[in-house]
């Protein structure tokens, strides 16, 4: 190392200290808050190499940003770099998670069903119609729900497919319940007010005559 970097980096200050990311997992777009030590107030982050969105220096414990867009799905490593160059690396330190695209009346489960709520969570079950049998149970924090969608969307037959979905925080969306020729508009509206949510009303369409 030459002399002139000797002396930057005895001019610059201590080198930054990584803990970790919460949350430390999430979609893309997913807001997230790296803590650690050292944070120069003009440091930079990436996650899997890319810069993270809407970066914010809180102090020299705290950066604040948004997961980018286009990750592959998986853990990613977390780096941070001051200024002066001096940066430090935690692997495997977010995983990202994309969603499952949510196809109502048709996709590879019925619908979800049998709902409780309890400790401030919606639990919910996802009945598979592929091995028939397979239940898989989700759990939603009510906290992290933002609204209750709901649409009604005509079939090629002349059907219409209601569905009732749970939208997150962070981006993520839970079918929450499906149904061919039955409104559940109502059922949709009696979820959001009980759980203290917005009701968004999507596409609309109606049965076509016979």
């Amino acid at each position: 190392m030459s002399a002139l970097a000797l002396l930057l980096l005895a001019c610059g200050g201590p080198a930054p200290t990584l803990d970790g990311v919460n949350p430390t997992e999430g979609p893309p777009g997913a807001a997230v808050k790296v803590l650690g030590a050292n944070f120069d107030p003009a440091a930079t982050a990436t996650l899997g190499g890319a810069p993270l969105t809407d970066l914010t220096v809180r102090g020299p414990v705290l950066i604040e940003g948004g997961v980018p867009a286009g990750l592959a799905a998986g853990p990613l490593d977390l780096v941070v770099t001051n200024p002066d160059g001096q940066s430090v690396t935690l692997p495997a330190a977010y995983t990202v998670k994309i969603a499952e695209a949510i196809v109502p009346c048709g996709g590879a489960y019925t619908a979800f069903s049998a709902v409780a709520t309890d400790s401030g969570t919606v639990k919910i079950d996802k009945h598979y119609k592929e091995p028939k049998g397979k239940i898989e149970q989700v759990s939603v924090p009510i906290a992290d729900l933002e609204a209750i969608e709901y649409s009604a969307t005509a079939q090629p037959d002349g059907r219409v497919c209601s569905a009732i979905v749970l939208r997150a925080k962070g981006g993520e969306r839970h079918l929450f319940d499906d149904d061919l020729d039955a409104s559940l508009k109502d059922r949709a509206a009696e979820l959001a007010q009980g759980l203290g949510k917005r009701l968004d009303i999507g596409q609309e369409d109606a049965p076509k005559a016979p």
